[in-house]
């Protein structure tokens, strides 16, 4: 009898194994099949909207990779106004040091601002106006007033990659409601972990406008990916975009201010002409 209740025991427990091993099977084939109907639907998408190809226009120009001290992404919002997190470029000789994308160095640093990560994670923001650089147009932070479809897609991109790679372009959706809460945690559509190196990457946000019967996408900030998660594939997102207009602003006002007090140091110290 022992021995019976020993074997029925033993195939109660296989019998156990089997069915989680084709249950977990099942959860594999049915992941997959979803990935596949998602990636099948984007395309479709893409082929009404034209969303990737604005995506490569008029978002990924404006997003570099950088590498100082440790490496990391970062983007424009102005012309010659370059964003990162502090916790990538974390001062004004790190930012000297700086490569952008490949190798490209700042020249000049007119005016710069840190919020360091150890001051707490609110918004752990570097922002620097460089070069005199105008080659960028930068991301807006705000949308048009024109009438836009109420729909959202959040996406951030890895210029640490090229297009042709899958983790370039990786699209996300906000997972509380709570706005009020930060950071703001958004969720990878796709099941993929974030990568390395996507830290001061822009999180966008894009809405699309029917104009002359044709979609037209638009795109605005919606903040700065400083964190990613990869036992839950979320990333961390800090909105500064208002931080940002105000941050630009006061450092507009000192380069003023020096601009000013420099010519009236040359002035008061220029000799004036003797005449004869």
């Amino acid at each position: 009898t022992a021995y019976l209740s020993i074997m029925m025991s033993f195939a109660q427990d296989k019998t156990m194994d089997h069915i989680e091993e084709a249950l977990q099977a099942a959860r594999r084939e049915q992941a997959a099949h979803d990935r596949l109907q998602r990636e099948q639907l984007a395309l479709a998408f893409e082929e009404r909207t034209g969303l990737l190809k604005a995506i490569k226009e008029n978002a990924a120009p404006n997003v570099v990779r950088l590498d100082a001290l440790c490496s990391g992404s970062g983007f424009y919002v102005f012309p010659g106004w370059m964003v990162s997190n502090a916790h990538v470029i974390d001062s004004s000789e790190a930012l000297e040091i700086m490569r952008v994308s490949k190798d490209t160095f700042i020249d000049t640093i007119q005016s710069c601002f840190f919020r360091p990560k150890h001051w707490g994670n609110y918004p752990d923001i570097m922002v620097a106006h460089v070069n005199g650089d105008n080659d960028h147009n930068g991301i807006p932070l705000h949308f048009p007033e024109n009438r836009s479809h109420p729909t959202s897609l959040f996406f951030y991109l890895n210029p640490r990659t090229d297009e042709a790679n899958s983790n370039w372009l990786r699209f996300v959706s906000l997972k509380s409601q709570n706005t009020q809460q930060f950071p703001h945690v958004y969720a990878s559509q796709d099941d993929m972990p974030p990568e390395p190196g996507i830290s001061g990457t822009p999180l966008i946000e894009a809405r699309i406008i029917i104009a002359n019967h044709q979609p037209c996408w638009t795109f605005r900030l919606a903040g700065v990916v400083f964190a990613g998660q990869k036992n839950t594939n979320d990333v961390h997102v800090m909105p500064v975009a208002e931080e940002l207009q105000q941050i630009r602003d006061i450092l507009v006002a000192e380069e003023n201010q020096l601009r000013a007090e420099t010519l009236e140091h040359v002035v008061a110290t220029t000799p004036t002409p003797t005449s004869f």
